[in-house]
């Protein structure tokens, strides 16, 4: 004859099942939250602008601030930082950055885990080392989906997206802080380039009023440069050429 169990045991073991079936509803209501994507209108770029580099190497030049566009930021950000999920599982694959006034900048993105899509927003702060042109941003108030995240699951999200991206870096994971270096050599042949790094940066409503070095004088010695080179010469020779053969048949056409 079966012994029944002791009183005890059987509280004992409602109590194991009551705890593994709590677990399991947590865990079910972590995942439903986590997957949940209610932002994809404010991760998707639908407005590009074109022609980042041009207006930098134009305030670089002036030496004067100049303002960058939301719109031209994110069209610049999604061409650098976005990568395509089918060749990375883990990666960013879309972005938007707001930019406001007197408020901290709200990010939007789209990111792969392992090969799981999530929908990621949250807000930062940012300042930049003039010496270096180093931008860091402190990442908070983080969600995925419609869960907030913990301060380590942020950390390991923030070091898996950007750990195989050239233009990112996680500076101090325990301050959630990530890193771009903000300096472009515009290519010019036969020179060294021309080097322009951003000083300053103020946001306001959707735009940034930027500062970069005052390049007049790089940009003078390139031109210098390139005009002494072989290439640069044989240009300029030819363009003389072509304003001689013009002048010479308007005056033809005024002596007949």
């Amino acid at each position: 004859m079966r012994k029944k169990k002791s009183g005890p045991a059987r509280v004992m073991l409602s109590i194991i099942a009551l705890l593994l079936a709590a677990g399991i509803v947590c865990s079910a209501v972590i995942v439903y939250l986590a997957t949940q994507d209610n932002i994809e209108d404010k991760y998707t770029l639908t407005q590009r602008e074109e022609g980042i580099a041009m207006e930098i190497l134009k305030g670089g030049a002036l030496g004067k601030e100049f303002e960058l566009s939301q719109d031209m930021i994110n069209t610049f950000a999604n061409d650098k930082l976005c990568r395509n999920p089918e060749v990375s599982s883990t990666c960013l694959e879309k972005i938007m950055v707001y930019f406001n006034e007197d408020a901290p900048v709200e990010i939007y993105a789209h990111v792969y885990y392992k090969g799981n899509p999530l929908a990621v927003r949250c807000k930062a702060i940012y300042d930049i080392d003039e010496s270096t042109s180093e931008v860091s941003a402190k990442i908070y108030d983080a969600y995925v989906g419609e869960l907030k995240l913990p301060d380590n699951i942020l950390d390991l999200l923030l070091q898996k997206v950007f750990e195989n991206n050239e233009h990112i870096h996680c500076i101090n994971s325990a301050g959630h802080n990530i890193s771009f270096h903000a300096e472009y050599t515009f290519d010019i042949r036969n020179t060294a380039g021309i080097t322009v790094s951003l000083l300053s940066a103020e946001s306001k409503d959707g735009a940034v009023v930027c500062r970069t070095n005052n390049i007049t004088g790089e940009a003078l010695k390139a031109a210098v440069e390139y005009i002494t080179s072989k290439e640069g010469s044989e240009a300029v020779k030819n363009l003389f050429g072509k304003i001689t053969d013009k002048l010479g048949k308007i005056k033809d056409k005024l002596a007949s």
